[in-house]
């Protein structure tokens, strides 16, 4: 192999269709790697799907013949699904396999030796890897290798001349190696550093290329270099860390209950009280009913032509045995689990030989098709519901096709005739050699189709196997009697009604035996969304669906698995019970909501308010019990009782108790709402617990030392000083000004000739300081207690701050002495009404002051210099954020439920609907584009924002930039 390719043939090599074996399923030779480039094996993926899921059957790394990134199989992945080939007889078909894969390379090979015929191997094989689009797992991995191959993008690389970049990535702190990610900002080429933190990758030659270095948990670093033609050039990166977030979740499980048919949601509370962001991932798996992630497509084993003799018939692939008992989902969600798998349903043959009616075929009893046979109740299948359904001879029934009579089972799903399908046995059976179909329905909500003793065409064997249909949607097949012979040349599975989407259990393979019994479900939980980012000291409401709508009465379980980069909880499993009962009738259920919901100001007084809503199908009375305890007490804080009386069923309300909640001390406390239903003290609702902050906010008095009012910029300075009142055991942590485009610490800002802080502030607390000299002892009216302030001591007489735009904010973040958050105040460090240089007379009160979480020691000042639409770009849910929380309101409102973002455009775009917020894509319109565009922007993958020209947002937030022509304008992205 190596002496082929020595003299100049690349040798590519199928990785194999050993996938269902796990880890280390390679086929030999494409295991071996003695250097990155031989032994050049190729995995599959299903280019049907969008998404490009690996094939299940395709082999799996590492191989076991190196050590290190070597290793790492297979060296790339191309389409393997249900290719369209050529068949012999001049014939075409679809087959899925590695083989099918590896000849996408084979070919790209001879495209770049036709597109650059200098190219040696290595460098064919190294420019295919380098081009790879990147699936699965960041960077090369044991599933995917480099990813799917980019043929253009190949190449494009291939027809000029190259060069290489090579270096090392290390920790900034402690210089230690890091495997990062390192990428060509623009292009696919990118690769990871080895385990020594070196990387090396070609490009384009006579080139300046803006270099990446990312690795999660760090900052990522964006660096220039010039790419020399056959040389190298090298460039070393540093990556700063991350704070590390710390993140709760509530409640620690889920208990729900609820009647056949219905759906419920509840919310998944996730909190993050760390300093950086967290990233997190939202997953369900039902308990013991779980199988694979795609239907079996392994590599034909050979061809064999059946029933020879008969019209039509034609040659059929034959597959390895199926070794699994379970299996999916389908997209629509369904699984299949057999009676031989613990956890799977029980056999129990039910014979209704007695009971059924025989069905009439007709008069071709060979390939006859009966129906439709009414159930006298509704079943759904994929979505839509049905009264009858249709049986043919052949060992399936459809929903909608009556006329077809195939007898040639092909793979599932497939585009061809029949679909709507219940393929139990799909095979040529004849019951001209004998045996009988039955039907039978309870009128209710069962209904039964047997075949009983009939022949295959052959007569190999007699087969007795039956359809149970249980409403609203559950499929059992049962297999009484089977064989002896014929057993491994059927169909099974379902496929829906165009054969877009199926589930095959089994396809020309050994499989079947009597007394065997296969079940087919859905997936009844879910989590949306499936990922995001909640930033420092914020928290998010993911939805988890408990869905029934396809479920029979029954005890259901399952876990949420919660996926993070918090270091102490990476991996978190969140247990779900879902009874489904026709008996449960719901009490009412109800959410703890105070205003405001975070955090409450020692001292004053807040409603206690709740949100209530009945879940059940009846009028209920109940009553709402309220209480608040500082965290880790039992002592009742407040409580307080509200009785609620004939509350229509689905309905949802808001009530206010008489008491208030009037917190004393700087602690955390615990607020539990819950439900007694007509005074039965058993019958309560799952308690709610919400948690919030009490604090005692800073102080803040500016003005003149003389008393004098602010008057505004004398050459480009304001007279002013600042004192600041901390609560009592407390002292400054930061005092932060955000000066436009750019943040400085006041610090920094003042140490030089225009002014200074009286005290480090590191040595800012209560007890170790006094007024400035000629502070007013109580300014503002207060009492006697410690201030801070600011003067020049250079020999200025008046401290100043000097402007050269008008945009100063300055926030404090106070903390207490055991190291608690507490809320500052924000002060705006010039006066109403001055001459602004660049945006003319100004009046405070139209400055739009906007102060953010102060917590996240962020603010803002919004203001513009035209006039245009008020609104945020990307505040779809109108509470003046850009987060994650707008992506959730925005997907509820396309999938009708929830209302449109609000529109304050004045001038709308012709009268239609623009919804000027939730346009962050620029093109004018609102669409699921544009949740697209969002959710890319918050991962990370777009550094702006944009929005329409026609209608411009009044005030852009300063960091972000503005909009001053007819294109569309640019929000940069937020990285305070």
């Amino acid at each position: 192999m190596d002496g082929c390719e020595n003299a100049g043939c690349a040798v590519i090599f199928s990785a194999g269709n050993e996938g269902s074996y796990g880890a280390n399923s390679l086929r030999t030779p494409a295991d071996r790697a003695t250097t990155y480039f031989n032994a050049f094996s190729v995995g599959a993926v299903d280019g049907n799907n969008p998404s490009l899921p690996i094939a299940d059957f395709s082999s799996l790394g590492p191989c076991q013949c190196a050590t290190g990134d070597m290793a790492i199989k297979p060296e790339c992945v191309a389409p393997g699904v249900n290719v369209r080939s050529s068949v012999p007889g001049n014939s075409y078909d679809y087959y899925s396999g590695t083989s099918m894969a590896s000849p996408h390379i084979t070919g790209s090979v001879a495209i770049l030796r036709q597109v650059n015929p200098n190219l040696d191997v290595d460098t064919i094989k190294d420019i295919l890897l380098q081009s790879c689009i990147d699936l699965g797992p960041t960077g090369e991995d044991n599933t995917y290798g480099h990813g799917v191959i980019d043929l253009y993008a190949a190449v494009q690389m291939a027809m000029t001349g190259f060069g290489w970049i090579d270096g090392y990535v290390t920790d900034a702190t402690n210089s230690d190696p890091l495997p990062a990610r390192v990428e060509i900002v623009g292009s696919s080429i990118s690769t990871n550093a080895n385990s020594s933190g070196y990387y090396i990758l070609a490009a384009a030659a006579d080139t300046t290329y803006t270099l990446r270095a990312s690795l999660f948990g760090y900052f990522p670093q964006e660096q220039s270099i010039y790419v020399v033609e056959d040389d190298t050039v090298s460039l070393d990166f540093q990556l700063e860390p991350v704070p590390p977030p710390d993140m709760s979740w509530s409640p620690p499980s889920f208990n729900v209950t609820t009647q056949p048919g219905n759906i419920e949601e509840r919310n998944l509370t996730l909190t993050n009280d760390g300093d950086g962001p967290l990233y997190y991932t939202l997953s369900t798996e039902i308990d013991v009913l779980s199988g694979n992630n795609d239907r079996q497509s392994p590599q034909p084993l050979g061809y064999r032509k059946t029933d020879y003799g008969k019209a039509g018939a034609i040659e059929e692939p034959y597959f390895p045995p199926i070794i699994t008992g379970q299996g999916g989902p389908d997209n629509f969600g369904h699984m299949w689990i057999d009676s031989d798998e613990p956890g799977g349903p029980t056999y129990s043959w039910i014979d209704i030989s007695g009971i059924g009616t025989p069905i009439d075929f007709g008069a071709d009893i060979d390939d006859g098709n009966s129906g439709p046979l009414p159930f006298g109740f509704s079943f759904y299948f994929y979505g839509n519901e049905f009264t009858s359904i249709n049986v043919c001879s052949n060992g399936w029934a459809s929903f909608t096709d009556g006329s077809t009579v195939s007898w040639s089972n092909s793979y599932i799903p497939d585009p061809a005739l029949p679909n709507d399908m219940l393929a139990i046995f799909y095979d040529d059976l004849n019951f001209e050699n004998g045996g009988t179909g039955y039907f039978y329905t309870n009128n209710v909500d069962t209904a039964i189709i047997t075949w009983d003793h009939v022949p295959d065409w052959r007569q190999e064997g007699i087969f007795t196997f039956q359809i149970i249909l249980t409403a609203p949607a559950h499929i059992t097949y049962q297999y009484s009697e089977m064989g002896p012979g014929r057993l491994d040349e059927c169909s099974i599975g379902i496929e829906n009604s165009n054969g877009s989407d199926g589930l095959e259990v089994a396809y020309n393979a050994s499989y079947m035996h009597s007394n065997l019994a296969i079940t087919f479900y859905t997936h009844w939980l879910s989590a949306f969304p499936a990922s995001g980012i909640i930033d420092p000291h914020d928290s998010f409401n993911a939805t988890i669906t408990f869905d029934a709508s396809m479920l029979s009465e029954g005890t259901y379980t399952g876990n949420i698995n919660l996926e993070s980069n918090d270091p102490v909880n990476p991996d978190v499993d969140i247990p779900c019970t879902f009874v489904v009962s026709l008996t449960y009738e719901a009490d009412a259920g109800v959410s703890a909501i105070l205003s405001p919901p975070d955090t409450v100001e020692n001292g004053l007084s807040y409603p206690l308010v709740s949100e209530i809503k009945n879940y059940g199908t009846e009028p209920q009375t109940f009553d709402v019990i309220y209480e608040i305890y500082m965290s880790g007490s039992s002592t009742t804080e407040v409580s307080d009782t509200f009785t609620v009386t004939n509350m229509p069923a689905s309905d949802v309300d808001t009530i206010t108790f008489s008491d208030t909640f009037t917190p004393t001390v700087d602690t955390t406390y615990d607020l539990i709402s819950y439900t007694i239903l007509e005074g039965d003290l058993n019958n309560s609702n799952d308690t709610t617990t919400t948690i919030s902050y009490c604090h005692t906010p800073v102080s803040i008095w500016y003005g003149n030392l003389d008393g004098s009012p602010i008057t505004g910029l004398i050459n480009n300075r304001v007279y002013v000083d600042v004192y600041i009142q901390t609560p009592e055991n407390a002292y400054i942590a930061d005092m932060h000004l955000c000066l436009g485009t750019d943040d400085q610490y006041i610090d920094s800002l003042l140490s030089d000739t225009e002014g200074e802080l009286y005290y480090p502030l590191t040595e800012w607390d209560d007890a170790s300081f006094l007024p400035p000299q000629g502070a007013p002892p109580n300014p503002a009216g207060w009492s006697s207690q410690s201030f801070l302030g600011w003067a020049d001591l250079a020999g200025d007489p008046n401290p100043w701050l000097h402007f050269e735009t008008p945009t100063r904010i300055m926030t404090f973040v106070v903390k207490t002495v055991n190291n608690q958050d507490l809320i500052g105040d924000t002060v705006q460090c010039f006066a109403p009404g001055v001459n602004i240089p660049n945006g003319g007379s100004t009046a405070g009160d139209t400055l739009g002051l906007v102060t953010y979480s102060l917590v996240e020691n962020f603010s803002q000042l919004y203001f513009g210099e035209s006039s245009g639409c008020d609104y945020v770009p990307g505040d779809i849910n109108d509470d003046d954020y850009v987060m994650g929380n707008d992506v959730t309101y925005g997907v509820r409102y396309f999938k009708g439920l929830g209302d449109p973002p609000p529109d304050s455009c004045w001038n709308d775009s012709s009268g239609t609907y623009l919804y000027a917020s939730g346009d962050v894509n620029g093109n004018c319109e609102f669409s699921g584009s544009d949740i697209t565009y969002l959710v890319a922007f918050f991962k990370g993958y777009l550094e702006e924002l944009l929005w329409c020209p026609w209608t411009p947002p009044l005030n852009p937030p300063i960091p972000f930039g503005k909009n001053n022509d007819e294109t569309p304008a640019v929000l940069q992205k937020n990285n305070l």
